[in-house]
């Protein structure tokens, strides 16, 4: 089982980020923090097909 959230916006990197995306696995703790220039649901499944 996994949590996600995202925070932001945050001031734009100099790649075009502005969103974080937290994922936590909730049985083994693990965190992974991904930044990305979009909050929508197409960019959260790019993230988690690549990611996770």
């Amino acid at each position: 089982m996994i949590g996600m959230d995202y925070s932001g916006p945050f001031p734009i990197t100099s790649q075009g980020n502005k969103y974080v995306l937290a994922i936590t696995d909730y049985f083994t703790k693990w965190v992974i923090a991904i930044p990305t220039e979009k909050q929508n649901a197409q960019t959260t499944a790019e993230v988690l097909h690549e990611h996770y």
